[in-house]
């Protein structure tokens, strides 16, 4: 059985989210540019926090689980958005129209959902089943699904599910023992073996051991899964797991190479600080790149009195 010191645990939770905080940030300004770009990197890109609602979601994800425990339910979740977030974009507006009309979960994320059922929403919350359910991938996967279903269906589900047990499995491993494709398998573990995303996983790894260049790889995929919607996740999971393989671990390589790919960059982003921040834990992060977060996260909310436009909120 494997085993994980309370100390270990809490260095890989901290380096998680600083890891999904720093990286997400190369991407956040960036997001929606369906174009690969040719961007250099500068430490200014990482100079401050910004807000991001992927990161909002498992704030208040984590405080459904610390009030109800592991039996947490999908309503219990979805009545803590309706009653806790103001902005409603892409599918969370879908999820809070529905509650509103009395459609639970799964149905939230189902109904009336054509266009976005198969975007980022869901996949990018995954890092805090994974840190609820460490060593445990299959646990981290079902805790994911009751979060899945609230916005997305199927495919998309499956998608959070593989991101949650691939991390979960993270946190046996650190950079000197860390092998990506196995990860990658715990991940593929809590998937059907039938379904598209499979299909969108096994293809992208076989690129990745066919070919070097990210560019020729991101023009592959995007032949076979790419999308109108920048946010849908067939082409951006392709894009995360070419620049996870392609990175070296390391996590500034690793990020500007999926920012340079274009599409939802703040979660391609995002998703692999998370998972480097996992294996390296927050030990393993340079305090250049860490000084500028401080002790906060900086939130998203809405100030009625400019208007109803968003702000940034600082909280510990």
């Amino acid at each position: 059985m494997k085993t994980l010191s309370y100390e270990k645990y809490l260095d890989k939770v901290y380096g998680c989210f600083l890891g999904k905080t720093v990286i997400g940030t190369l991407g956040a300004p960036y997001e929606g540019i369906k174009m690969p770009l040719e961007l250099p990197f500068s430490p200014e890109m990482i100079n401050t926090m910004l807000p991001n609602d992927d990161l909002d979601l498992q704030v208040l994800w984590l405080d459904v689980a610390e009030k109800y425990g592991p039996d947490f339910t999908s309503d219990q979740l979805l009545e803590r958005f309706v009653t806790h977030c103001d902005y409603s974009p892409g599918e969370y507006a879908i999820m809070r129209k529905n509650w509103l009309r009395g459609i639970h979960a799964p149905a939230s994320g189902s109904f009336c959902n054509d266009y976005y059922t198969e975007g980022m929403g869901c996949p990018i919350r995954s890092e805090i089943w994974a840190c609820l359910a460490p060593l445990d991938p299959e646990r981290a996967a079902d805790f994911s699904e009751r979060d899945g279903v609230l916005d997305h269906w199927g495919e998309s589900v499956y998608a959070e599910r593989f991101f949650a047990a691939l991390e979960a499995e993270a946190f046996s491993v650190d950079e000197h023992t860390c092998d990506l494709y196995a990860l990658i398998d715990a991940g593929l573990a809590a998937v059907p073996d039938e379904c598209r995303f499979r299909e969108l996983v096994e293809d992208t790894v076989a690129l990745c051991r066919r070919y070097d260049g990210v560019k020729l790889i991101l023009r592959k995929i995007l032949f076979r899964y790419g999308h109108p919607d920048c946010t849908n996740m067939f082409q951006n999971i392709g894009i995360t797991l070419t620049a996870l393989l392609k990175g070296g671990l390391d996590p500034i390589k690793t990020g500007m190479d999926a920012l340079n790919c274009g599409f939802d960059t703040d979660c391609t982003c995002a998703t692999l600080g998370a998972i480097l921040g996992i294996i390296d834990g927050a030990s393993g992060i340079p305090e250049k790149w860490k000084a500028p977060l401080g002790d906060k996260i900086v939130t998203m909310c809405i100030d009625k009195t400019w208007g109803g436009i968003w702000v940034p909120q600082t909280c510990t």
